[in-house]
């Protein structure tokens, strides 16, 4: 087996955050830097890379076609638009090693390529536990661990429609995930690749909270990024979601 490329995305930024934390409000002010593309959650890290042991041996040539071809009918997803379109063919031709972060690399990096942007941000649902594994994969790699008061969280939670979930066990998955995302920034606190910022602080003085971000992962301020919900691609997530109609709002 080929040795693995090096990764091909450059100082990504990864999002550590409960459901209903106002994660998907980050990606929409942090997609409106001109330098930064957050494309809507594939959600490739909870589909697949929890799944890994299933496909078998990826060094042997089926199983690992046989990954290729689940990710990339993943990739073409009515409701997540995403502006590229990768085939089988090409997802596999971008792992010679024959690794899943091969591929995720090649997703996210084509993905930016596409919309013209340099760097991506990266929200996904259960990020917390690949974090370390995506820590060592990519070394420029920037954290933002985001924190919403558990009880508007859960609260959150019991309005949508769909959820499947009772109060208890909401709590839970909440203080399970903050107990994560606690270890995270305290083990690498002071080590620049880290930034816990708390929801509240975000909604109640956005233009300081923003430009710490921007300070963070070392990219200028732009007034536009305050200004999220006035872009296309952020209304039209608005509306095929009904959790996310909130993001079309200032």
């Amino acid at each position: 087996m080929v040795e693995p490329r090096a990764p091909r995305l450059s100082r990504p930024i990864f999002l550590l955050g409960s459901e209903r934390s106002g994660t998907n409000l980050m990606r929409a002010i942090m997609g409106s830097h001109p330098n930064v593309d957050a494309p809507a959650p594939v959600h490739l890290l909870l589909t697949f890379a929890s799944r890994l042991p299933d496909y078998g041996d990826l060094g042997e040539a089926e199983n690992f076609r046989r990954l290729c071809e689940h990710m990339a009918t993943s990739l073409h997803n009515p409701i997540f638009k995403w502006t590229s379109r990768l085939e089988v063919d090409a997802l596999e031709a971008a792992a010679p090693g024959h690794t899943f972060m091969e591929l995720f690399d090649h997703v996210y990096a084509t993905e930016a390529e596409s919309n013209g942007r340099a760097r991506v941000f990266f929200k996904e649902n259960d990020t917390y536990s690949y974090a370390w594994m995506l820590y060592h994969h990519y070394h420029d790699a920037k954290f933002i661990y985001l924190a919403r008061d558990g009880r508007d969280v859960v609260s959150s939670w019991l309005e949508s429609p769909t959820t499947l979930t009772s109060l208890t066990q909401t709590a839970h998955d909440w203080s399970r995930e903050q107990r994560q995302g606690l270890l995270f920034h305290s083990m690498l606190q002071g080590s620049g690749r880290v930034l816990g910022v708390r929801y509240e602080e975000l909604t109640s003085q956005p233009e300081r909270t923003v430009r710490a971000l921007c300070d963070f992962i070392g990219e200028d301020f732009v007034p536009e990024m305050l200004e999220f919900h006035k872009r296309k691609t952020v209304r039209e997530s608005a509306q095929s979601i009904n959790a996310w109609r909130n993001i079309a709002r200032p």
